[in-house]
């Protein structure tokens, strides 16, 4: 990504060119100063709108480099001489870093795809948590009346090589999940790391796994839902996808003692030709679950299956946006909220830009910066996604709907996701009071519709949503 202070140098000197060249100067020396001073400008804009070519750039930086060698600077003085001084400095890498190699565009991706660095593959591979998404997204249709826990146990294990994914209205790749891949959801739910532990679920004093387990056994016993009107459909699929997708991205792949020290100098795998630290991120976006090409979609094909290659086919691996993108995308669109609908592109950028900051071979503090976007940004997603069903809770009770319990379990499940961000804003203690106020079962009392006050004004605090987010989303 182009270096905001590059940029202000290379538009400084484009302001100082200009007053530069004079007729009063040598004539042979005017002549090259206008020429160069051309040269520039034509493929200066370039530098600026991330079309440039590296050749572009290259042609732009000889010009300045002459123009500066032949005098054609205006009166000396520490600033004009610090810029030149600064431009002669310029090597290689950094004009490739300026205009993002032979490529070009280095500050125009819009996809999330790399070549490796050490052969000629792309070195982006995340299929374990491609399928993880996929089991994630289905169990939830599986949870119905009659169910086994064992049978709910195949999608957490993933253990059954003839298991095919559910499809709808569309055509897909793959058939089987052990068509992506073979790995499972119960090893990666959330426990202990590193020297952080997440601890017992907030409010169920179980851990994830045990918590996870419990459900399969009320879906078993009670169905659906279950008498006091939790929705286990909507617990299991949100809960798994917070407990598993959330936390591993932030917590895990994203935490300082795995990412910041990992190497980034040698290919970790044959076949790809990825660095370790270059997969920890691939594998972090990963469970966010965006399509490669999310950030060229419309916010209506930000939210399931999009065919971007017109193949009549759905690659879940790159065209598929699983729960995590489809949610920022959903709540991008509101009527009537300050909220400028940038959650999708402000992530998605960021997991761009940081992959790319990565592959130029950047230490911590290249994308650093990208890495707390992508956490603190998420976690305004699952924040807004809390007050999205705070909502639909006080209109169903306000209207006696019957969707009263599945959207008061879409909310819980939410809420149960604030814990597993080892970066998140919220403390432990405000989280505990709103989960308490919440508490593990929906009420269609009034006075409820109180507390959902309480709770969306908690969050507009915590995450500085303005009243008419609270209201809209």
């Amino acid at each position: 990504m182009i270096n905001k202070i590059k940029i202000t140098l290379f538009l400084l000197m484009v302001g100082i060119f200009v007053v530069g060249c004079s007729e009063d100067d040598d004539p042979v020396t005017a002549d090259s100063c206008t020429t160069n001073l051309m040269t520039y400008s034509e493929n200066a804009t370039g530098l600026f709108d991330g079309t440039a070519t590296q050749e572009d750039c290259e042609a732009a930086y000889t010009a300045i480099m002459e123009y500066c060698v032949d005098g054609c600077e205006p009166e000396d003085t520490p600033a004009d001489e610090q810029i030149c001084t600064g431009m002669s400095e310029l090597d290689a890498a950094t004009i490739t870093e300026l205009c993002g190699g032979e490529s070009g565009g280095g500050d125009d991706l819009t996809t999330y795809e790399f070549t490796s660095r050490f052969q000629n593959t792309s070195s982006v591979k995340y299929t374990g948590q491609t399928v993880r998404n996929l089991l994630i997204r289905d169990i939830k249709g599986n949870v119905v009346d009659g169910v086994t826990a064992a049978e709910l146990l195949v999608f957490y294990e993933n253990d059954d090589a003839t298991a095919e994914i559910a499809t709808s209205g569309y055509t897909a790749d793959q058939t089987y999940y052990h068509d992506i891949d073979t790995k499972n959801l119960s090893g990666k739910i959330a426990s202990s790391s590193f020297d952080w532990d997440p601890g017992n679920v907030i409010g169920y004093d179980m851990t994830p796994d045990e918590l996870v387990k419990a459900w399969f056994d009320a879906a078993e016993s009670e169905g659906q839902e279950t008498s006091d009107g939790v929705n286990v459909a909507q617990m299991v699929a949100k809960g798994l996808a917070a407990m598993v997708g959330y936390y591993q991205a932030t917590s895990v792949y994203f935490y300082p003692e795995k990412l910041d020290v990992a190497d980034n100098t040698e290919s970790a795998n044959d076949d790809y030709g990825y660095t370790n630290m270059e997969h920890y991120w691939d594998e972090s976006f990963g469970y966010f679950g965006a399509s490669v090409d999310y950030l060229n979609l419309s916010n209506t094909n930000q939210r399931g299956a999009y065919d971007t290659d017109l193949s009549g086919s759905i690659d879940y691996k790159t065209e598929y946006n699983f729960d995590w993108a489809a949610y920022a995308a959903k709540r991008d669109d509101c009527t009537g909220c300050d909220h400028d609908g940038s959650f999708a592109s402000t992530i998605m950028s960021a997991y761009i830009d940081g992959r790319e900051a990565i592959t130029a071979g950047g230490g911590v503090s290249s994308y650093d910066p990208h890495r707390m976007t992508i956490v603190n940004t998420w976690e305004k997603v699952v924040a807004a996604n809390i007050v999205h069903y705070a909502n639909s809770v006080q209109d169903d009770i306000a209207s006696g709907s019957s969707d009263l319990n599945k959207h008061w379990s879409e909310m819980r499940a939410f809420a149960l996701a604030l814990q597993f961000n080892y970066y998140k804003v919220i403390s432990n203690t405000d989280l505990t009071e709103m989960i308490t106020l919440m508490g593990n079962a929906p009420s269609s009392d009034i006075s409820y519709i109180d507390t959902m006050d309480q709770i969306k004004t908690m969050i507009g605090e915590v995450y500085m949503f303005t009243a008419n987010d609270l209201a809209n989303w």
